[in-house]
């Protein structure tokens, strides 16, 4: 199915196909999963309906819980220690607004828990012994297990109430549960058949084209994901300085290695008034928040080189930027524009001349643009794209553009930080 979706992403388009698995999935997930655990296991859901189960607590105490990098010593609240337990049982429960500073309480049933307060020890790193004792405690009147060398042990309130029973294989009727899965799977194929292709398109692997302006003061960007910053252009003539030689300056490309997690990369650009400094950087910044004492480990590999243009890409390259004074050539120039011009070269857009549909998507943060225009330079395989921005003095424009058309990304993503002066 992944390679049928594909395929017909290539025919009609990818977005078309991967917007409508997304909305079937947003219409029908909140129906699939509740059929699922009735096919599944028909005693979990038995008793559900049977016990309902509430959290009650002023909400000023609970906290977010979906952090990937929290530690359990990040909950202190009696809120977030009863959502915990709970949560680590897979028991559903609903929020219950409670009196306000009250500490909070599970109810199953009929049953009611207290939830303890947490503390740590002096060190701050683990729970202090009290307070552990009282959570293993409260935890295990929530969601304690049956002992099979003490039987007779009371058991948690939740595991009585059967809200963590498992399914019973003699009770599960597998045909509803193997066609709701691959119903499922079926919606899963339609977004990423078609978001492979696209991820390819957007993101190729050998190259990023980002250009980047002499900074006058500090700015940086934000980027999701890794664009590896290379040289493109080797002609020494554009450089004339046979000393540093700036066109035999190898480019960097770190490949990360293993998984880092979600995040993105930071550019940091800073003050300089000499071509010799080296003043660009560029931080990994984890997603989520890093808290004294954590640690964390990346490994990655460093490819240097030329790295040129992969010529079979089926994106088309930014050639050149070019930027001057905005307004017509050959009048006189008094709006205070400036303009832009970026040639996009091969790819399957440089097989196209006029008259073909595409359409160059732009961005811009700090100004606006008043005049863009993109047509292909005949007897090439370049289309040109020109951009007239307007901006305040002193302000930081960021513009980014990409050429689009038949459903599909055309070119890979030109950005420019352009400082007014």
């Amino acid at each position: 199915m992944f390679i049928f979706f594909g395929w017909l992403s290539d025919k009609i388009g990818r977005k078309m196909i991967i917007m409508a698995g997304c909305l079937i999935g947003a219409l029908t997930y909140f129906t699939v999963f509740p059929m699922l655990m009735h096919y599944a296991n028909p005693k979990l859901e038995a008793a559900q309906k049977a016990a309902s189960v509430e959290v009650i607590a002023d909400p000023s105490t609970c906290t977010f819980q979906g952090s990937p990098i929290a530690r359990p010593i990040d909950f202190l609240s009696s809120c977030d220690i009863a959502k915990r337990a709970l949560a680590s049982a897979y028991v559903p429960y609903k929020n219950v607004v409670g009196p306000a500073g009250a500490p909070a309480k599970i109810k199953i049933g009929d049953f009611t828990i207290d939830a303890p307060t947490g503390s740590l020890n002096e060190a701050k790193n683990a729970f202090s012994p009290d307070s552990k004792k009282a959570i293993d405690a409260f935890t295990k009147a929530v969601t304690g297990a049956k002992d099979p060398k003490n039987p007779d042990a009371p058991v948690g309130a939740a595991v009585k109430a059967g809200l963590t029973a498992k399914a019973d294989d003699a009770g599960i009727n597998k045909p509803a549960v193997i066609g709701l899965l691959v119903f499922l799977v079926l919606l899963v194929t339609m977004v990423y058949g078609p978001i492979a292709a696209m991820l390819v398109e957007l993101f190729p692997t050998r190259i990023r084209y980002t250009s980047m302006s002499l900074p006058y003061h500090i700015g940086n960007g934000w980027f999701g994901g890794l664009l590896p910053t290379t040289q493109r252009d080797r002609n020494f003539d554009n450089y004339q300085d046979p000393s540093a030689h700036y066109e035999r300056r190898p480019s960097l490309i770190v490949e990360p290695q293993g998984d880092w997690g979600k995040g993105m990369v930071r550019l940091f650009e800073i003050p300089t008034d000499l071509e010799a400094n080296d003043n660009i950087v560029a931080f990994w910044v984890p997603d989520g928040k890093i808290h004294a004492g954590d640690s964390r480990e990346f490994a990655y590999r460093l490819r240097w080189g030329d790295l040129p243009h992969d010529e079979s890409d089926a994106l088309a390259y930014v050639h050149e930027t070019r930027a001057g004074e905005g307004g017509v050539s050959g009048v006189e120039h008094t709006d205070g524009t400036r303009k832009f011009v970026v040639d996009f070269k091969g790819g399957l857009l440089g097989r196209l001349g006029d008259g073909a549909e595409v359409e160059a998507k732009t961005a811009i943060t700090g100004g606006e643009i008043v005049l863009q225009t993109l047509s292909p330079i005949n007897g090439t395989d370049v289309w040109r794209l020109a951009l007239d921005v307007s901006s305040a003095p002193g302000a930081t424009v960021e513009l980014s553009a990409h050429i689009a058309g038949y459903g599909r990304k055309l070119t890979e993503l030109w950005l420019y930080q352009w400082v007014v002066a």
